[in-house]
C-alpha cells in the first residue's frame, strides 16, 4: 500500500487539555441536557412511587439515581485523572509520548511505543478540523489528536482533503 501522509504528534499536558476544551464545547451542552432529562425523569418516578407508598422501590430507585450520578459525573472525572498521570508519566520519557500516524488509502496506523493499531476509514465517528489539530474521533468520547504542523510526508492542507473525501459527512472543518 502507497503512504499518503506520516504525521509524528506529540501528546502533552497543554495538547490535552485543548482537546478538553475542544471536546466540551462539542458535546458538552448535549451531555448535560440529556443526564438533565434522565434525572428528572428518575425524580418523577420516585416522587410517585412514595405517593404511592411503595418506599422500597423507591428507595430502590434513588440508589439508581445516585449510581447514574456516579457514573455520568465522577467516573468520567476518574478517566479524566487516570490519562492526564498516562500523559505525565510519558513526558518523563519524551521518546514513549509520541503516537506516529501513518494514513494509508483505506486504513490508518497508530504506532506508540510498541502498540499498533490499524484503523479503516470507515470507522471513524468524526473528524474535525481545527486551527492547530485533526481530532479524529473513533467513538464518542474517544479521539485521536493529529497535529497539523507534524506531517513530515504531506502537508496538512492536503490531509484537509485527503480525509474530508475518505469520511465525507463525518468531517467538520471549524
Amino acid at each position: 500500500m502507497k503512504l499518503f501522509f506520516k504525521n509524528t504528534t506529540l501528546y502533552t499536558n497543554q495538547a490535552y487539555e485543548t482537546f478538553l476544551q475542544f471536546h466540551e464545547s462539542i458535546y458538552g451542552a448535549s451531555y448535560y441536557i440529556s443526564s438533565t432529562f434522565i434525572c428528572l425523569i428518575l425524580l418523577v418516578f420516585i416522587g410517585m412511587l412514595f405517593y404511592e407508598s411503595f418506599f422500597l422501590q423507591a428507595f430502590l430507585f434513588i440508589g439508581v439515581l445516585l449510581l447514574f450520578l456516579a457514573w455520568r459525573f465522577i467516573y468520567p472525572t476518574h478517566l479524566l485523572k487516570k490519562e492526564k498521570n498516562r500523559i505525565s508519566q510519558k513526558q518523563s520519557k519524551p521518546s514513549t509520548a509520541e503516537i506516529t500516524f501513518y494514513f494509508y488509502e483505506k486504513y490508518f496506523c497508530i504506532i506508540e511505543i510498541s502498540q499498533k493499531s490499524q484503523i479503516p476509514y470507515w470507522m471513524l465517528y468524526r473528524v474535525y478540523e481545527t486551527d492547530d489539530y485533526f481530532y479524529l474521533y473513533y467513538n464518542k468520547d474517544y479521539s485521536f489528536l493529529v497535529n497539523k504542523s507534524a506531517f513530515s510526508i504531506g502537508s496538512a492542507n492536503a490531509f484537509s482533503q485527503f480525509i474530508a473525501k475518505k469520511v465525507r459527512r463525518k468531517f467538520k472543518k471549524l
